[in-house]
């Protein structure tokens, strides 16, 4: 799975009352699943510098 670091605080603001808005933090680490989750195409962030690929291991806290 890809990961990417955000560059920008980012606030996504849905129309939909059935979804909440999402936030994506500054320095946070997010998955292409999250981005995916939020309708953000996360290839047009990175072109404009607002977030970047980074290869991290996401830790495994399941029993």
């Amino acid at each position: 799975m890809n990961y990417y670091q955000m560059l920008e605080n980012l606030h996504v603001v849905s129309n939909n009352k059935d979804r909440d808005d999402e936030n994506f933090w500054s320095q946070e680490i997010y998955s292409q699943s999250d981005f995916s989750d939020a309708c953000l195409d996360v290839q047009l962030l990175v072109g404009k510098n607002i977030c970047k690929q980074v290869k991290w291991e996401k830790e495994q806290n399941e029993e």
